[in-house]
């Protein structure tokens, strides 16, 4: 198979993927763009807590997605599964 493993930071922890070599720049890039908004976030909402952080990267993320609506639906099935993966993260640590 064409899979091997990285580690990619988001919101301040380290998690091991299994992907696809032509996955790799897209999920760095996104674990990239998480990890900024986190960082930025954390700043604005820290006595709220770390899920009110989590919470609005999953806003701009959101947004992204609602500007792609015109786009094809594979961006849209996209997304939806980034934003998936970004709820269970929230869900994790509520």
């Amino acid at each position: 198979m064409n899979e091997f493993e990285i580690t990619v930071k988001i919101a301040g922890r380290s998690y091991q993927l299994k992907i696809k070599r032509e996955e790799e720049e897209n999920i760095r890039r996104a674990a990239k763009i998480l990890e900024e908004k986190t960082n930025d976030y954390s700043k604005n909402f820290a006595q709220d807590g770390f899920q009110d952080v989590l919470a609005m990267a999953a806003l701009d993320v959101a947004m992204a997605l609602a500007s792609y609506e015109k786009e094809d639906q594979f961006m849209k099935d996209v997304m939806q599964k980034k934003l998936n993966n970004l709820n269970e993260l929230l869900d994790e640590n509520i």
